[in-house]
């Protein structure tokens, strides 16, 4: 014999919201899934290898900000003697 049973369960989701950390613009929001990955909005920049050493930038940029910062970052980098390597 068979008896179904039917409970009601609760179900918490989890949503990210993603906001530029320089200018505040609200760049989207993603729901989490079960496994905890979520899609990210914005753009971050890569991890960077200087002089032996791992650098991270824990920021998220909307692509206006994001051209800003690239562009302070290389302008830093040329005026300190930085090049663009050739192939």
């Amino acid at each position: 014999m068979e008896k179904e049973i039917k409970e009601k369960k609760e179900v918490e989701d989890c949503k990210h919201e993603f906001y530029c950390d320089i200018c505040g613009t609200y760049l989207g929001a993603s729901y989490e899934y079960e496994d905890g990955y979520y899609e990210e909005k914005g753009k971050r920049v890569d991890n960077q290898f200087l002089f032996d050493t791992w650098y991270e930038l824990d920021k998220i940029f909307c692509e206006k900000c994001y051209l800003k910062f690239k562009k302070k970052v290389l302008s830093i980098a040329k005026e300190l003697g930085f090049k663009k390597e050739v192939y």
